[in-house]
């Protein structure tokens, strides 16, 4: 709950409680996103976890809530699908039979990169402001840029970006 408001587990928009969100259309059924987190799943006690955002093979990126500091967030969870799966119960990572080196390897260039980010900033780049380890895998956290990604900004313009966009 947010004071009266309630807070959608798939996007995090505050409403008046109900059955559906206005936002977002949750009905509160559709909480797998395989071979994702859960939506409502929660991370270092702290994190909340909604709709994944996007992924690429190597992460998946989930829009969060930050509980500590009531404002959302991205996390983005080091998940290299080609050498893990997630497990039955939905939250650890198992490395899968000669994937461990890659795997290895693929963690440890994840948490020098977020860790550079977090002691040094790049324009362009949101910030990272945790890195931390759970579920057999790496997570960064960063700050939520709203107004989505930039394949979402092209789809609702419904026609290409012009330079100065």
């Amino acid at each position: 709950m947010d004071g009266q408001n309630y807070r959608c587990p798939a996007c995090l928009e505050s409403f008046a409680e109900g059955t559906v969100c206005p936002h977002c259309g949750f009905d509160g059924y559709r909480v797998e996103q395989a071979p994702f987190l859960k939506i409502g799943s929660v991370l270092k006690v702290r994190y909340r976890i909604g709709r994944v955002q996007s992924s690429n093979g190597e992460s998946a990126v989930y829009l969060a809530f930050d509980k500590e500091k009531k404002v959302k967030v991205y996390i983005r969870e080091f998940f290299p699908q080609s050498v893990c799966s997630r497990t039955e119960e939905g939250m650890n990572i198992a490395v899968l039979a000669g994937g461990e080196e890659a795997y290895l390897n693929g963690k440890k260039r994840f948490q020098l990169l977020a860790g550079q980010l977090i002691q040094k900033p790049q324009p362009g780049i949101l910030p990272v402001l945790d890195l931390f380890s759970e579920n057999n895998t790496v997570y960064s956290v960063l700050q939520h840029c709203p107004g989505g990604t930039l394949k979402q900004l092209v789809e609702r313009k419904g026609s290409p970006l012009s330079w100065n966009q």
